[in-house]
């Protein structure tokens, strides 16, 4: 919800400033308070077993669609699937087909609207990892995220995924990259890509990396884009 400042309670003095904190306190209080429901438990048709189903998920921002992805297969290829909460979960089997080992699902994230679905797979000892543009819709393969660099099995590339809540820029991890591509320590990069074109944007960096930092094991996107939060840990 977007306020303005004739209606932000904060802009109106202490008074209303207190009451503007207090309010969202108590909401949050009383939903915790509030008993947990299990609407609904989502199981793959036909059972996948031995797929840790349920290892990666995402929420569209519209609540209509879940996504669920696992990184492993009898294949290494992954498997992933969406689920249309607004027809009764009716399930979509995405296509990893080509790809190879590539522990598709182990990160997944979707559009605001659920339309897009980005997903990642690190990759297994002898296969580099991956990121993939699909139509979350159909489970459709659109296109394959590829970095300008030459990317190492021991980068970890696709560990982490982010979709900017409009769907337009993909945000893909590579952990285990070297901060200067070549040379330098292994302290993770984060890679930007346009979703729409596929076009690499962007390599970023900590500019105090040590080895071992693990920049991109965790990042965020805004709505829109414009702003990228990267989590790393030594």
């Amino acid at each position: 919800m977007q306020m303005n400042a004739s209606s932000d309670p904060i802009a109106h003095g202490t008074a209303s400033r207190l009451r503007g904190l207090v309010r969202p306190l108590a909401a949050i209080a009383l939903l915790a308070a509030m008993p947990a429901l299990q609407a609904k438990e989502l199981t793959p048709t036909p059972p996948a077993s031995s797929t840790r189903f349920g290892n990666a998920i995402a929420l569209s921002g519209d609540g209509s669609t879940v996504l669920m992805g696992t990184g492993t297969n009898s294949t290494n290829t992954g498997l992933v699937y969406s689920f249309d909460v607004e027809a009764d979960y009716a399930q979509t089997k995405f296509d990893a087909s080509g790809g190879g080992a590539e522990r598709l699902g182990g990160a997944v994230s979707l559009s605001d609207n659920g339309a897009r679905a980005l997903l990642g797979g690190i990759g297994t000892s002898a296969v580099a990892g991956s990121a993939y543009i699909y139509n979350a819709a159909t489970g459709a393969k659109v296109m394959k995220l590829t970095a300008t660099d030459t990317i190492a099995i021991s980068d970890t590339f696709g560990s982490t995924v982010v979709l900017s809540g409009n769907g337009n820029l993909a945000l893909v991890g590579a952990i285990g990259a070297k901060k200067d591509i070549t040379t330098g320590v292994t302290g993770g990069a984060v890679y930007l890509f346009d979703a729409n074109t596929g076009v690499q944007t962007q390599r970023l960096t900590a500019s105090n990396a040590v080895a071992g930092d693990k920049f991109g094991v965790s990042a965020a996107l805004s709505d829109d884009g414009s702003i990228a939060l990267i989590g790393s840990y030594g």
